[in-house]
């Protein structure tokens, strides 16, 4: 960790830590999530709903398209800049929490698939 290691170029000073290359609307990252969750696990794609801004938080919301980080200050006082890109990031990401939570899933929808058994049969 670069600001961990230098205290006397990072010691009460913020960060903008974030890679510029990787500016991405909220819509396209859920599709590259469902994407890239349905080739890691074979699992069919999901799909995602459109909802506007002003119906989901009301009237008046307003909102910024882009939030690109400067890399400057970081760049210039601790010589560093992102490496890893957003799908790179995403996919460790998402094969430490598959790997991690796969059993738990699957007991989810083990149990989630016999409740809707045990509703047919109350049902029958």
């Amino acid at each position: 960790m670069t600001i961990v290691d230098k205290p006397e170029k990072s010691v009460g000073h913020s960060f903008n830590i974030g890679n510029p290359g990787n500016n991405i609307q909220v819509k396209e990252l859920a599709n590259l999530m469902i994407e890239m969750y349905s080739k890691l696990t074979g699992k069919p794609l999901g799909k995602t709903v459109d909802i506007s801004g002003e119906e989901y938080y009301g009237k008046g919301y307003e909102d910024s398209d882009l939030r690109i980080p400067s890399m400057r200050k970081c760049r210039e006082q601790l010589g560093w800049e992102p490496k890893t890109t957003l799908n790179q990031a995403m996919e460790m990401t998402m094969k430490v929490f598959i790997e991690k939570y796969a059993d738990k899933l699957a007991g989810l929808k083990r149990a989630a698939d016999g409740d809707e058994t045990a509703a047919k049969k109350a049902k029958a």
